[in-house]
């Protein structure tokens, strides 16, 4: 996991957050998910080791569950694009080296 000690500091926010989703219908969103989300995506500019612990709880808080999927929806393609030309055997072998 990234930046795993910051996680920890603001876990309490995350754990809120994630709550805050499943209740509104968004089982899918898990505390992974979202600390993924903020890291890649909301914060991918910002020099994450030294960004004030108080202001990731405000950032985590202000988050819509559509900004999660709009950033789902980037990944999925991001990953289509990278294995657009890839062919099943390709795939295949890939997947064999695991």
């Amino acid at each position: 996991m990234q930046y795993e000690q910051q996680m920890n500091y603001v876990k309490p926010a995350l754990e809120s957050k994630v709550s805050e989703c499943q209740q509104l219908g968004y089982p899918h969103i898990t505390i992974d998910h979202l600390w993924r989300y903020c890291v890649e995506y909301k914060w991918q500019h910002l020099d994450i080791p030294t960004y004030a612990v108080h202001k990731m709880v405000a950032s985590i808080f202000t988050v819509q569950v559509a900004e999660i999927h709009q950033y789902d929806k980037l990944t999925a393609q991001q990953q289509n694009v990278m294995f657009q030309n890839v062919t099943v055997d390709e795939m295949t072998a890939l997947l064999a080296k695991g």
